[in-house]
């Protein structure tokens, strides 16, 4: 049997990594999101925690998370970026074409809107094992 580990890897030039992910808290309706920014060299171009409050579900705070990176990576003048995130549906939703219609639906429409101000920008989802510096930041903001 074989086991495969994924890992973070690097973007090739001139594309720049946003990995995002969230830590949430139930019952005080809290969360933070972890970001990180690394270019071909493997360069933390920026890593940065954002608290927020009034956040339904952990599912919100991902989308939350996603579009917090893509302020956060459009704020520093990136012009390609991967945004990746370790969450398959909002990953799965933010690459539809048809309008979202769930609880995340308006995290959903802006993070697609702003997109579109970058030259390029590509969502992919990624294992918890290769976002794992964004998740240690978001863990350890909240």
């Amino acid at each position: 049997m074989r086991v495969l580990i994924s890992r973070w890897d690097g973007p090739t030039d001139p594309w720049v990594k946003i990995n995002f992910d969230a830590a949430f808290k139930k019952e005080l309706k809290e969360s933070c999101s972890g970001l990180v920014a690394r270019n071909a060299r493997s360069e933390v171009i920026f890593a940065k925690t954002i608290f927020h409050k009034n956040i339904p579900s952990a599912f919100a705070a991902e989308a939350m998370a996603c579009l917090q990176a893509i302020r956060v990576g459009l704020l520093q003048g990136l012009r390609k970026v991967k945004v990746k995130g370790d969450s398959r549906t909002v990953i799965r939703k933010l690459q539809e074409k048809v309008d979202d219609r769930s609880e995340i639906e308006v995290f959903i429409q802006d993070s697609k809107y702003l997109s579109f101000d970058f030259e390029s920008c590509v969502f992919r989802f990624v294992s918890r094992e290769a976002n794992k510096v964004a998740h240690l930041f978001a863990k350890e903001g909240l």
